[in-house]
């Protein structure tokens, strides 16, 4: 299992206790994206302006982090509910199969992809 897997099942076992229900995450998720939209915006403005290009790229930097960490909680939250389903499931062959999957399309959908306008999955079936 490669150190990013590690990683991420290890913060997903750790917070398999937490009770924050399903539709407040998202919304914490949909709250830091629009935050995220507004520092794009404010790129932008800075690019538009010729503000110093070391302002711009720590602008840069900064989205880049919040846009990963938005995506390991995304990841996370998916990886729980999919633990819980697999240990209530009387499939869990088949559930963990799909864990597996999810693991496989987060490792290879990068940054770098999205930005290109690579196909990326809509939905995750777990």
């Amino acid at each position: 299992m490669s150190r990013i897997k590690k990683r991420v099942l290890n913060r997903v076992l750790n917070r398999a206790a937490d009770k924050t229900p399903a539709s407040q995450e998202a919304a914490d998720q949909v709250n830091r994206l629009n935050r995220l939209s507004g520092q794009v915006s404010g790129i932008a403005r800075m690019i538009a302006e010729g503000r110093a290009t070391t302002d711009v790229l720590t602008q840069f930097k900064a989205v880049k982090s919040a846009l990963e960490a938005v995506e390991q909680n995304v990841v996370q939250q998916a990886l729980r509910e999919g633990i819980e389903r697999a240990l209530q499931a009387p499939q869990r062959d088949e559930a963990a199969r799909r864990l597996e999957s999810l693991f496989h399309i987060h490792a290879s959908v990068s940054a770098n992809d999205v930005a290109s306008g690579a196909q990326v999955p809509t939905h995750l079936d777990l």
